[in-house]
């Protein structure tokens, strides 16, 4: 359980093509589909492949019985939590964090991209 935790908050990331991605979410189809979709903008590519619902972290079953709150707080830690370890394996590269609660018929939504010079 506590493994499972660790990786929620200090994910493992991968670094394909340019691309800084969650390891966990990398699909070498997926990605490839997400490049033609998004031509040019591979920050959206990122951030497409690379968001995270709250939600989607308890069962089905369970979602219901869970104050929305806490989706919310799960939401904001696992932001910091992103954020510093995105900072920490990649110092060179400089990241736009994302972070909603404002639709909550998925939950908090977590994601992140890196910041491209022009």
């Amino acid at each position: 359980m506590a493994l499972t935790f660790s990786k929620l908050f200090c994910p493992d990331f991968i670094e394909v093509d340019g691309l800084v991605l969650l390891a966990e979410h990398y699909n070498h189809d997926n990605l490839e589909d997400w490049k033609i979709t998004l031509v040019v903008d591979l920050s959206q590519v990122e951030s497409v492949i690379n968001h995270m619902h709250t939600y989607d972290l308890f069962l089905n079953d369970l979602q219901e019985d869970i104050e929305q709150s806490v989706y919310c707080i799960i939401g904001q830690a696992m932001y910091r939590c992103w954020k510093c370890s995105l900072a920490d394996k990649y110092p060179d590269k400089r990241f736009q964090m994302f972070y909603s609660d404002e639709d909550m018929d998925e939950g908090s939504v977590i994601s992140f991209n890196q910041i491209r010079a022009m």
